[in-house]
């Protein structure tokens, strides 16, 4: 009613109000729903864009030290504590990868597991 009043003063709703009133509610549902992914809260919208990170790194996961470099700005204590939860989450595993060095660490999120293990034979999941 609001689009029809508004596009020609009329309380009868038209076909392109009704239309445009499902496109309004549809982004609506969609950035509500991607909210309580969250939590709704600080803390809930850190551990959704740490997740989202991994994540877009793909099949080939992400090194310890990008991610610590993504996020340096923030409380490594913190840092290390939202990793934590997300490995208790299941939602990121943890990998070594053997190197003639010191080794690295990879994360690597649960949407990816079965092809970055299939694909990375030498590397060991840690914990």
């Amino acid at each position: 009613m609001i689009y029809e009043a508004s596009r020609s003063v009329s309380l009868r709703p038209s076909e392109a109000s009704w239309k445009r009133a499902e496109r309004a509610a549809a982004w609506l549902e969609e950035t509500i729903f991607s909210l309580l992914g969250t939590g709704m809260n600080a803390e809930g919208f850190a551990l959704k864009k740490m997740e989202e990170r991994i994540q877009s790194a793909g099949v080939d996961g992400m090194a310890l030290s990008d991610l610590t470099r993504a996020f340096q700005h923030e409380d490594p204590r913190r840092r290390a504590m939202r990793l934590t939860t997300l490995k208790a989450a299941d939602t990121i595993f943890t990998f070594h990868r053997p190197t003639p060095g010191r080794g690295g660490t990879i994360l690597v999120h649960r949407n990816y597991l079965d092809d970055y293990q299939a694909k990375n034979l030498k590397d060991k999941v840690v914990g």
